[in-house]
């Protein structure tokens, strides 16, 4: 035990031991190995012993994160070596503390998110002009804690650092940070759509001809265009203030129940199975004929596949009057149904806005009734399917994958053919 107090100091506020001739912390499962290499005198015998009351001492720490590391150390730790050239992270207390720049920068940028504003090149003397942007403070009194990879190897002990210096530079960077994220959204809110890189082909998108017919329209307003009235999200997925969309709101509220209607008509008791194996129909002879179109979904799918629909009108109602826009064609029929819808949807007139669900389901009946020609994104309602295509920032951004855009393509199918069969049964009624 003499031997052991000459050769070593255990410092149990730290649940550290410290070698004395070598002024620096030894890991318990390493004093054997420390020995041999560093006191070679110490007999093999000696070594055991000495590893053995290690193992006996209470408040000791196995594991780098079992170190009570003061943050910073009040006064001078006994037993350890002190300088003054370290370098100690003052953000949010942090108290990290290492001797070069590459360090501390490389632990700022990992752990606190910081970023060098200073880029290399240009004039040095005019950049000494402004301030910089460091998160750290140079030239810190600090001990040699561990040699050894992975336990802490500095510990800053406490100078006269002022409470508002330490405020000053949380304060700066939380700045910075907001400045950087102002300076991301805006460069994402002017982003335009454009093609990719041809090293990087996407079949999907190739197959959708998406990019091209979206090709120099900003990304945030198509993504705002779709978007339902009320609580509308913008491109990352925050709420922001509704658009002056007078009209819009009843016409969606208006789609959506003539959307419950058609699933309801789409019953066999109401239409009969005929008329659900026809609408179901997708290739003259297939045995799969006489299956017939199933329509006896629950409430929030039917409500799930509306916003499908309600996205696709609202983007042709704030988009179809716009300069810049993607460049459908609406027909004669078609515009003529979508301004008689705006004319309605804006009056106060209570018993002209009951032709509402009408107006809609005819719109709807004509955006399907489009010849397709050589440009299929000329139909409008094609150019709404490539809206839908785009994912929010807030979702990763980009587009959305094949496997992910299969359930929207069911909704619209699905949901335009109960709208067929309500039509039919309309024109049935109105015939009698």
């Amino acid at each position: 035990m003499e031997l052991f107090a000459q050769l070593f100091e255990h410092l149990p506020e730290l649940h550290v031991i410290v070698c004395q001739p070598c002024a620096t912390a030894i890991p318990p499962a390493q004093v054997v190995t420390h020995l041999k290499e560093r006191h070679p005198k110490v007999a093999v015998a000696t070594r055991k012993s000495l590893a053995a009351i290690v193992h006996a001492l209470p408040d000791l720490a196995w594991s780098p994160g079992d170190v009570r590391v003061p943050k910073p150390a009040k006064e001078p730790i006994a037993g350890l070596q002190s300088r003054g050239d370290g370098l100690v992270c003052l953000l949010e207390r942090c108290w990290y503390t290492c001797i070069s720049l590459q360090g501390i920068q490389k632990h700022c940028k990992e752990e606190h998110g910081w970023v060098n504003q200073q880029k290399r090149g240009g004039d040095m003397r005019q950049k000494s002009k402004h301030a910089s942007n460091r998160i750290w403070r140079d030239g810190q009194c600090c001990q040699r804690l561990f040699r050894a990879v992975g336990w802490p190897a500095y510990v800053a002990v406490e100078t006269s650092v002022e409470a508002a210096n330490l405020e000053d530079i949380s304060q700066r960077v939380k700045a910075d940070r907001q400045h950087q994220r102002e300076e991301r959204e805006a460069a994402m809110a002017k982003e335009k759509i454009k093609e990719g890189i041809r090293s990087q082909a996407d079949p999907w998108l190739e197959l959708t001809g998406w990019v091209p017919h979206l090709q120099g329209i900003p990304r945030a307003a198509l993504l705002r265009a779709k978007q339902p009235v009320g609580g509308e999200i913008d491109a990352h997925g925050r709420e922001e203030v509704a658009l002056d969309d007078t009209g819009l709101r009843d016409v969606c509220k208006a789609m959506e129940r003539l959307i419950r209607k058609a699933f309801d008509s789409s019953q066999a008791e109401v239409v009969g199975r005929l008329t659900l194996e026809i609408i179901e129909r997708r290739e003259a002879g297939a045995e799969s004929n006489e299956r017939p179109f199933y329509s006896r979904h629950r409430v929030g799918t039917i409500k799930k596949y509306s916003q499908k629909l309600v996205s696709i009108l609202c983007y042709l109602w704030r988009t179809y009057d716009q300069i810049e826009r993607p460049p459908y064609k609406l027909t004669g029929r078609q515009d003529a149904l979508l301004w008689s819808l705006k004319q309605i949807a804006r009056t106060a007139d209570a018993a002209q806005k009951e032709q509402l669900e009408e107006r809609c389901l005819r719109l709807w009946m004509a955006l399907l009734d489009h010849t397709l020609l050589d440009d299929e994104h000329q139909s409008a309602l094609l150019s709404g399917v490539a809206v839908l295509g785009l994912k929010p920032d807030h979702h990763g951004s980009g587009w959305v994958p094949a496997h992910e855009f299969s359930p929207t393509l069911s909704a619209l199918i699905t949901t335009s053919k109960a709208l067929v069969v309500h039509y039919a049964r309309c024109q049935r009624e109105e015939a009698l």
